[in-house]
């Protein structure tokens, strides 16, 4: 039996897609549904703040530096 398509695998292409969001700082931030979770990964500009308010849910935060060789 099939699944639904909201529920089939999909492999999100953040550097090919536009991003989700944009903030005013240059900020872009692209948004990818799970099964129990939503992933956001955002290239940060300088003086950019990752913020939560009113969430109690569990999250992370992986910082990577971009490679500048």
């Amino acid at each position: 039996m099939p699944l639904p398509a909201s529920r089939r695998a999909f492999c999100a292409h953040h550097y090919r897609d536009d991003p989700d969001l944009i903030e005013r700082c240059g900020s872009r931030t692209w948004i990818t549904r799970g099964m129990n979770l939503v992933i956001a990964v955002t290239e940060a500009q300088p003086g950019a703040v990752l913020a939560r308010q009113g969430q109690p849910d569990e999250y992370m935060a992986l910082l990577a530096r971009r490679n500048r060789g």
